[in-house]
């Protein structure tokens, strides 16, 4: 019993010692941490099309992290959900100039037409990334989400083997690995629809 309470007691003082670490050496910044939740409750209202929430929570991630660009194209992509086009465009001016790279920002917005169920959309702006950066691999991913939405699947599948050879080639290997896991997917459901 002495045994085991003297061995309760170490792993109690370890996860003190690893709390302490954490908290005062590995914890993002309350600033960085409170942008990430904004962004991320902006991102699944998106998803369930609550834009009005979406809007809100935006709003909530720029009042601390002010200018972020991807908090901007975010807001665009709901502005423009909501029918403010012209707000919209407006927040796409502001977006893309806080980019370091235009494709950045294409791919980005495509990636939030992707969540907002506008492939068409998401397919023109992975196209235009790709066209400004040919080896952009998250450009030809979005390029595939939205040619698997449109119903496009050997489209997709071209786009996702471009992902997987331009991330080989640039030793890229997470991003491989999610091309890999989207056209292994996208097979899988190809071979369901054809039973």
């Amino acid at each position: 019993l002495r045994r085991l309470v003297v061995t309760g007691g170490i792993v109690i003082a370890v996860l003190a010692a690893l709390a302490v670490v954490y908290q005062f050496f590995l914890a993002p910044a309350p600033q960085v941490a409170a942008r990430y939740g904004h962004m991320q409750s902006a991102q699944d209202e998106l998803l369930a099309s609550n834009f009005e929430q979406g809007r809100a929570d935006v709003e909530q991630g720029l009042a601390v992290a002010p200018g972020d660009p991807e908090l901007l194209t975010l807001k665009g992509v709901i502005q423009e959900m909501l029918g403010q086009e012209d707000l919209a465009q407006a927040t796409y001016i502001e977006a893309a100039s806080q980019f370091e790279q235009a494709e950045d920002f294409y791919v980005t917005r495509g990636q939030m037409y992707v969540m907002a169920s506008q492939p068409e959309k998401a397919l023109a702006d992975s196209q235009e990334a790709i066209r400004l950066k040919a080896d952009m691999v998250q450009a030809y991913l979005v390029a595939g989400q939205a040619h698997e939405m449109l119903g496009m699947f050997q489209a997709a599948l071209d786009d996702y083997d471009m992902a997987y050879t331009t991330a080989e080639a640039t030793e890229n290997f997470e991003l491989a690995a999610m091309a890999r896991m989207r056209t292994a997917m996208l097979m899988q459901t190809m071979s369901s629809q054809s039973l």
